[in-house]
């Protein structure tokens, strides 16, 4: 399925975790108006051409999802990178899902299919039948370009083409609420919370659990990639999508109060300043990155075999070994 965890803090996933139009993005279409939001880590989707990329869920546990009790109002996104997307290379998702899944639901507990014990909820071909398309709708492709950013609710029925025609590479900021309750709790509570999250931002270290809860069954690295650089945040909003920064600091406010107001011009500004400053870092970090990179793998290092013509090293065993060096 192309699940990339070596690219969990690479620098380019780094600065989409930041990103003031995803922040401002999913901030508007939450339902439960929460603005404090944080950022995930998260695997990176990369696939090559031939991979088998099909599935089809609800990322959450759709039983407590109705009652209220489970990812109600996250707000997924993704952030599509390389190429534009086409039918073959995409999310596919049923429209207006959100207005069915409880009638859908109701029609499998008839026939005794309505399992939803984990933290998430795979589709099988049975539990979507071709009766519940002519009812509920069919799957659609929603190709996306590249640079561009996909949104979803969390009740809507996606998944992804069957196989990989080229390769695709996506970024899920995966942006949470912080509960106002308690200041801490995200909107899933059995994830990992904001002090946990914070910490795993300034030491680049993987998550235990992912963002609907479930345990990290798809692989983790005992410790941070060797190379890996940490991105300065380029705005104050900035360091609250990590966990670095209380959203009542008052530069925070300041800039939310710009990037959520009335005045477009204004949000715009901020926009582009802000992402000319996170391009500047991205440039200074990556010569530290290639550097780092060189001096920890030697003449298994990336750089080290692309600069020269050479082909990938054997794999080693190591799960620090980049993933681009692996056999």
């Amino acid at each position: 399925m192309g699940r990339n965890r070596v690219a969990t803090f690479a620098l380019f996933v780094q600065a989409c975790r930041q990103s003031l139009v995803v922040y401002a993005l999913t901030a508007a279409a939450r339902e439960d108006g929460i603005t404090q939001l944080v950022s995930y880590p998260d695997y990176v989707r990369s696939n090559k051409a031939g991979d088998r990329t099909g599935f089809r869920h609800i990322d959450s546990n759709v039983e407590l999802l109705l009652r209220g009790e489970h990812g109600t109002n996250i707000v997924q996104s993704l952030i599509t990178l390389l190429h534009d997307e086409d039918a073959d290379n995409c999310t596919w998702l049923v429209k207006g899902f959100h207005n069915h899944i409880r009638d859908w639901w109701e029609s499998l507990s008839e026939r005794g299919q309505n399992n939803s014990s984990c933290h998430t909820t795979g589709i099988s071909r049975d539990m979507y039948t071709k009766n519940h398309e002519a009812e509920f709708g069919a799957y659609q492709p929603m190709p996306n370009t590249a640079g561009g950013v996909r949104i979803t609710r969390p009740d809507i029925l996606h998944g992804s083409s069957e196989r990989a025609t080229k390769p695709r590479l996506a970024v899920f900021p995966w942006l949470c609420g912080i509960r106002e309750d308690d200041g801490i709790t995200l909107d899933n509570a059995q994830s990992e919370n904001l002090n946990d999250i914070s910490i795993l931002h300034r030491d680049l270290a993987s998550p235990n659990l992912s963002p609907s809860g479930r345990p990290n069954c798809y692989g983790r690295l005992s410790e941070p990639f060797a190379a890996a650089v940490k991105l300065p945040a380029s705005s104050a909003i900035g360091d609250s999508l990590l966990g670095l920064r209380s959203w009542n600091d008052p530069m925070v406010r300041a800039e939310r109060a710009i990037l959520l107001g009335e005045d477009d011009a204004k949000a715009y500004a901020l926009v582009q300043k802000t992402e000319e400053r996170l391009l500047q870092s991205w440039r200074e970090c990556f010569q530290v990155v290639v550097e780092e990179e060189r001096q920890r793998f030697g003449e298994k290092s990336f750089f080290y075999c692309h600069e020269r013509g050479l082909p990938r090293p054997p794999p080693t065993g190591d799960e620090n070994v980049p993933e681009q060096i692996k056999g």
